[in-house]
């Protein structure tokens, strides 16, 4: 579904005119004030959406299209630091996989463990102990940081790569065929979550009950196709209800 379909009216922004403005078509696309207001609920939809999504990401990790395949990014180690700061930390949803290269000028990398701060077994982490230095192999994401332990002891030009999912593409005012990213059969639950947010902000009892069922219908078709998405690519299978004859 296109962001502002003004010629066949199948755009999110039409979806809002039908629901909200009983099909006033042209009161919120024709209205730059209006416009402007929807385009920052739906992106505000779009990272309510990618959160209901992210829960199932150990089935089958979710993403937004918009943004490419594959999300890596690379930073450089520099001998004796132990914090390497993000590149744009801001477009990054959560890390999943770290893997670093072992010297200065090996191609080849290899993945480390992540492990938590307050887990007792980093103690020589916690105290900075100079000796603590040598080949790391593994991280903790702090901030917009990723901490390695132990302190590498040399140099090596993007010598950390990391894979993440990105927060998702936004919305810009003036876009027409720009699309959620998220698939088609979902798409409903972007401009709900819009509607809600409005509702809120209008005080609009009645708006706010109508959206609210609406939105928890299309959340459980959601919950309940992502919990049958396999990431070993197995189709669902039917099992048959068995009934006692007696």
């Amino acid at each position: 579904m296109q962001f502002n379909d003004t010629s066949t009216y199948n755009g999110h922004i039409q979806a809002i005119e039908r629901y909200v403005y009983s099909s006033d078509y042209g009161r919120v696309s024709g209205n730059p004030i209006e416009l402007a207001n929807w385009t920052i609920r739906l992106n505000q939809a779009l990272n309510r959406t990618s959160l209901l999504m992210s829960e199932y990401a150990n089935n089958w990790r979710v993403g937004d299209w918009n943004t490419g395949s594959y999300d890596t990014g690379t930073e450089n180690i520099v001998s004796g630091t132990r914090e390497i700061a993000l590149t744009n930390p801001e477009d990054i949803m959560f890390i999943f996989s770290v893997l670093i290269k072992q010297d200065a000028t090996t191609t080849d990398y290899r993945e480390i463990k992540p492990f938590d701060i307050r887990d007792r077994s980093t103690l020589g982490y916690v105290e900075n102990d100079s000796q603590n230095v040598g080949i790391p192999w593994r991280y903790e994401k702090v901030g917009g940081y990723i901490s390695l332990d132990p302190t590498p002891n040399y140099s090596a030009t993007n010598g950390l790569k990391y894979y993440y999912q990105k927060v998702p593409h936004m919305f810009l005012v003036g876009d027409t065929t720009a699309e959620a990213g998220v698939p088609s059969v979902f798409e409903e639950i972007v401009h709900l979550y819009a509607i809600d947010q409005h509702a809120t902000e209008d005080i609009n009892v009645t708006l706010k009950s109508l959206v609210q069922s609406d939105i928890a219908r299309v959340e459980r078709d959601i919950k309940n196709f992502m919990s049958m998405r396999s990431a070993s690519d197995q189709m669902p299978r039917l099992k048959p209800v068995r009934r006692s004859s007696r």
